[in-house]
């Protein structure tokens, strides 16, 4: 197991990570036609996923607290904002 792997220097552990790579073509985006997604917030993440969902063309809102300095930023970027 990871766990039990060999010691390394001064005798911490080392453990091993397995990691999956997803691309454009392991994402199936007609199961999401029709649907609209909402992202709440719209700071540095939230605008970026909710940018790069509207750019693949997935119908995106932003969901905003009422007196959220962000409105106008989101709206100017064209998303519908509630």
């Amino acid at each position: 197991h990871c766990e039990n792997a060999s010691k390394a220097k001064h005798g911490a552990k080392i453990k091993a990570v397995i990691m999956k790579f997803f691309f454009d073509a392991d994402a199936n985006l007609k199961l999401l036609d029709g649907k609209t997604i909402a992202v709440i917030g719209f700071g540095s993440q939230g605008s970026a996923q909710a940018m790069c969902m509207k750019d693949s063309g997935l119908n995106v809102l932003i969901g905003l607290h009422e007196k959220s300095e962000s409105k106008k930023t989101a709206r100017d970027y064209g998303f519908e904002v509630r």
